[in-house]
């Protein structure tokens, strides 16, 4: 009997779960505005990559949890830290 309620009580919680993602990915997209943010980040980097370099762009945009393949998936703001700074920027 407790071995049911249980595992009732798990489906239950998985059922919310996936009602509460349901509504969340239905919520409407402002595609505009995802567009304009997207061109002010890459703006952004690219400032960064002319006024400091490559290296400290990439160091300052990338997220925490980032990859860069070197063919294989690494950390990105590791690999960029360990890398010397390039002679190119990124315009």
């Amino acid at each position: 009997m407790i071995r049911a309620f249980f595992l009732g009580a798990a489906i239950l919680a998985g059922l919310a779960s996936t009602a509460a993602a349901q509504e969340e990915a239905a919520k409407p997209v402002d595609l505009a505005t995802e567009y304009q943010s997207l061109i002010n980040a890459e703006r952004a980097f690219s400032k960064k990559s002319m006024d400091a370099n490559a290296k400290e762009a990439f160091l300052a945009f990338i997220a925490d949890d980032g990859v860069v393949f070197t063919p294989d998936p690494v950390p990105g703001k590791e690999e960029w830290q360990k890398r010397p700074t390039p002679q190119f920027i990124l315009e």
